[in-house]
């Protein structure tokens, strides 16, 4: 689906994501070149509306590499991690303009951290 012009993507609780097109962009393809080991995303549930698709997801994969984006300032720890999400993503004249995703950052860490 195509970008709006004035995009805005948001993660949760960090506050990582970019406002336009170009700064999306730039976050997803730096998400894209941190790409953590054996990442696997399964739906839990769907819920869509004329303006908004909201899916809680859970999503798995080794800490293998830094991933500023979601546990800013934790090493690798090597260990099988896996978190729950929700992601809004609103709908505006057939082209995306919001996305906004809420880890459960505190179960995560509770994982890493142990």
């Amino acid at each position: 689906a195509a970008l709006a012009t004035d995009v805005s993507w948001t993660e949760l609780p960090t506050g990582a994501g970019g406002h336009g097109r170009d700064a999306v962009v730039a976050h997803l393809a730096a998400l894209a070149a941190a790409r953590p080991s054996g990442l696997t995303r399964t739906r839990v549930s769907r819920t869509v509306d004329v303006r908004r698709v909201v899916d809680e997801v859970r999503v798995g994969f080794t800490h293998d590499r830094e991933l500023p984006w979601l546990v800013p300032g934790l090493a690798p720890t090597g260990r099988a991690a896996e978190v729950l999400a929700v992601q809004l993503v609103r709908v505006r004249q057939g082209r995306i303009d919001e996305v906004r995703t809420l880890w459960d950052v505190t179960g995560l860490r509770s994982v890493l951290d142990g």
